[in-house]
Formats: structure tokens, C-alpha cells, sequence
């Protein structure tokens, strides 16, 4: 079975679980558009947020936020909650047409 990169390290892909294949967790959109909707960096509600997910059985979770809407997901890394799910950072970028 093949791996699959995680924020924390190397994870059998069998081992992932119920995915999540595209969310925004630790993200900053600001540059683009202005007001604290845009801005996504509180990881106690994160944590909140993805404690329901695992609850129901949740297990992983691939974050799509681009390098242009500043990912923090390498912050999910020290968290309390690295153990408890896997988060696969996609590594996108988005280009200015796409904005609108």
C-alpha cells in the first residue's frame, strides 16, 4: 500500500480513513479581500470543529488552501490534536484570473 504525506509525517493510505477532500483550516484571505470572515486562524475552534469530524468518524483531512491565501497548516503540526487525524496539505497555488 502506497504512503501519503501528512503535515506530521508519512501515513498508509489505508490507514487514512473517512476524507475530507477539499477544506480551508489555517488561512489567511485577507490580502484579497478585506474582514475577519476572511481570516481563519483560530485553531481552538479548529480543534472544536475537527473534534466533531472525528466524532463522526472522520480521520483525514486534505486542506486545499493555496500558497497565495498564506496556509497555515504547518501550525497543525504543534497542536494538540495531531494525533487524532491526518491532515494532507495539497500544496496548490492560485493564479489572479481565478479570483473573478
Amino acid at each position: 500500500m502506497a504512503d501519503v504525506m501528512t503535515v506530521t509525517g508519512l501515513v498508509l493510505a489505508d490507514q487514512l480513513g473517512f476524507t475530507l477532500a477539499h477544506e480551508h483550516l489555517l488561512c489567511d484571505y485577507t490580502p484579497k479581500w478585506n474582514g475577519p470572515e476572511y481570516l481563519l486562524n483560530d485553531q481552538d475552534l479548529i480543534y472544536r470543529e475537527l473534534m466533531r469530524y472525528n466524532h463522526a468518524g472522520g480521520a483525514s483531512i486534505i486542506d486545499q488552501t493555496s500558497g497565495g491565501m498564506r496556509c497555515q497548516t504547518r501550525d497543525l503540526r504543534r497542536g494538540r490534536h495531531r494525533d487524532l487525524w491526518s491532515v494532507i496539505g495539497a500544496g496548490t497555488e492560485h493564479r489572479g484570473q481565478s479570483y473573478g
